[in-house]
């Protein structure tokens, strides 16, 4: 085994060799494709891609002994719907602009990581850290994990109304938030304001923190259309691109992945109103998507 993986590492040092020689391949997609080829010998297991149902069998026995559990997401109706996060699937966060998408997803992401301690990574291609953080804030003070720890409800707007000069925060408040940081610090959240960010950026990132915890409890992406190349010819065409490759990134690094997206605005002319697939702008193909919650 050994004599193979090292002949598996001389073959694919070869080939990075031959990448890098690829002048007309983007030098992202050139470091992605070799560190996935670094990636999979270091965690090569020796086995057929066809297996005999005995195996299969045995795996997924294993799984509901919580080998590869699935997460509930801290709502117990949102669970009854989708069950919760599995690893290694892609689920999608549809709705109309200023609608509370990043709002449901910050509070998905801290409940995996006050439910299950598992840490998150959150790449947020709208908002920058600091706006994410005092959102975070806003989401702790009334945590009921957090009841204990005597703190005071605290909207995020007010934040922005003591930086903006028009009421500046009390002696109590700053005390209030302290507490608030101190539990914020501890938290295992990992944020990334980077704009302009691909889907190999992304795996790359979420495989250096792999490596380093061991396990991801959930991967957000806020949002999808942000992603996309406005130059594209054919802007759907670009945005499938992007989800597949969320979805092939989900089960490669067998993660959860939450992605936001935006609706037509369509939807307002509308009698019901109620979104649905359709409504997704510049839509990609159903079968990419796990869900869709509205």
């Amino acid at each position: 085994m050994e004599k193979y993986r090292r002949r598996q590492l001389i073959r694919a040092g070869n080939e990075i060799v031959q990448l890098a020689y690829q002048t007309e391949v983007d030098l992202p997609q050139i470091l992605d494709n070799s560190e996935q080829k670094i990636f999979q010998i270091s965690n090569q297991r020796l086995c057929s891609n066809i297996e005999h149902n005995s195996t299969i069998a045995l795996a997924a026995y294993k799984e509901i002994e919580e080998v590869n559990p699935i997460y509930s997401t801290g709502f117990s109706q949102l669970d009854e719907l989708i069950v919760g996060f599995e690893p290694g699937t892609l689920t999608i966060v549809a709705g109309r602009p200023s609608m509370g998408k990043s709002a449901i997803s910050l509070c998905l992401a801290l409940q995996m990581i006050l439910s299950h301690s598992l840490p998150v990574i959150f790449f947020s291609l709208e908002m920058t850290k600091e706006q994410l953080e005092y959102r975070l804030w806003s989401l702790i003070s009334i945590a009921s994990d957090c009841k204990n720890c005597d703190l005071i409800p605290i909207q995020s707007d007010r934040i922005r109304r003591h930086r903006a000069f028009m009421e500046g925060l009390a002696d109590w408040e700053f005390s209030n938030i302290t507490k608030i940081v101190n539990i914020a610090s501890t938290l295992p959240l990992y944020i990334s304001d980077r704009r302009g960010i691909t889907v190999s950026d992304i795996a790359h990132e979420c495989r250096q923190i792999k490596t380093k915890k061991g396990k991801i409890g959930l991967v957000v992406i806020d949002y999808l259309q942000m992603m996309a190349e406005d130059s594209s010819a054919n802007r759907s065409y670009e945005l499938g691109g992007v989800a597949r490759g969320l979805y092939k990134m989900a089960g490669d690094l067998e993660v959860p992945v939450l992605a936001l997206s935006q609706i037509n605005r369509a939807v307002e002319s509308r009698i019901v109103k109620r979104p649905i697939m359709s409504d997704l702008t510049s839509s990609f193909s159903s079968k990419t998507i796990s869900y869709t919650i509205t």
